[in-house]
């Protein structure tokens, strides 16, 4: 999957600033950005993940879980497809820009 990360979240990159930031939880986090990129869609990551679309002022945007409260927060770069029940065919997401790594809640 072709994965971005904003140019402000630039210390996502960096394992030393993952560590720093999350603590405890950046071994979490550091595994599923590394699946992210390794997985062809979001469709073909586990279950664990479950990627989900936001409402309200994140309307647009997804997520998905890490560790206790902690999640990835992307967008599609290209239109999200649709089943033909209205719902978003993961499979077909296989590219996004991470905005957001932090407990929004």
């Amino acid at each position: 999957m072709d994965v971005k990360v904003r140019a402000t979240l630039n210390w996502a990159n960096s394992e030393r600033e993952l560590k720093k930031r999350f603590a405890a939880r950046a071994s979490k986090l550091l595994t599923r950005l590394l699946d992210l990129r390794s997985a062809p869609t979001l469709g073909d990551l586990p279950p664990s993940f479950r990627p989900h679309p936001l409402v309200g002022d994140r309307r647009g945007q997804f997520a998905i879980d890490v560790v206790n409260g902690l999640r990835v927060v992307f967008i599609a770069l290209d239109p999200v497809p649709k089943s033909k029940d209205g719902s978003i065919n993961w499979r077909q997401v296989d590219h996004i820009e991470i905005i957001f790594i932090g407990d929004y809640h």
